[in-house]
C-alpha cells in the first residue's frame, strides 16, 4: 500500500485486521489466501500494488460470497459456483 493516508482493512480465513500505508501484505495460494481489503478512509483512496510472480493463471477463492475468479490469457471471470457474476456480486460492502 502506498505510504501516506491510505488506510483500510484486510478480510483472511484468519480474521480482520487494519492495513495502512507502507503495509506488506502476503496471501499464499489457494483457499488460506483468500482475502479481501476494503478502504476505511471517507476522504483518501485506497493506493495499493498487486504483485503476482507465477502469471500463467490467477486463481482466487471468495468463501463469505462462495465465488472463483479465474483471470489468465484465455479465460478471464468471476463465477459463482457454475455461474459467472460481476466482481463484486454478493460482498457485503461494494460500492
Amino acid at each position: 500500500m502506498e505510504a501516506g493516508k491510505s488506510t483500510g482493512i484486510v478480510k483472511t480465513p484468519d480474521g480482520t485486521r487494519d492495513v495502512k500505508g507502507g503495509d506488506v501484505l502476503f496471501f499464499p495460494a489457494g483457499e488460506h489466501g483468500a482475502h479481501k481489503l476494503t478502504n476505511t478512509s471517507k476522504t483518501e483512496p485506497l493506493v495499493y500494488l498487486d504483485v503476482d510472480t507465477i502469471g500463467d493463471v490467477d486463481v482466487a477463492v471468495y468463501p463469505d460470497s462462495g465465488k472463483v475468479g479465474i483471470w489468465s490469457d484465455s479465460v478471464n471471470g468471476t463465477w459463482k459456483k457454475k455461474d459467472r457474476v460481476a466482481y463484486y456480486d454478493g460482498e457485503s460492502d461494494a460500492q
